[in-house]
């Protein structure tokens, strides 16, 4: 069973879980820049959902959102997950396997 979560209680805050979950790159991004929603400059992604982090990194990036935090950095071949084992950012700037897709970075 969980426990109580803390939830930033800030009204600048979006939190898209339970309920209002969409997913990270399901979201309109494009439309919400353009909109005036949020701005890519000033937004902060905080990803903790053991996905494939190299990919969901790299979709936030084309859409110019710089601010990125991941909870879970696992060694290779650790974590919790299989995608945590292969994908989270220590291994991703240290494995040769991301090179090229991550050379535009």
């Amino acid at each position: 069973e969980q426990g109580v979560r803390w939830i930033d209680p800030s009204s600048k805050t979006t939190n898209y879980t339970g309920k209002n979950f969409v997913d990270l790159v399901d979201l309109d991004w494009k439309g919400m820049v353009e909109k005036r929603e949020i701005d890519p400059d000033t937004t902060l992604v905080f990803l903790d959902d053991h996905l494939h982090t190299f990919k969901r990194i790299a979709a936030v990036m084309n859409l110019g959102v710089r601010h990125i935090v991941v909870e879970d950095n696992y060694k290779m071949n650790e974590g919790a997950t299989p995608n945590d084992k292969r994908s989270t950012p220590k291994q991703m700037f240290f494995g040769k396997q991301w090179k090229k897709e991550g050379d535009w970075l």
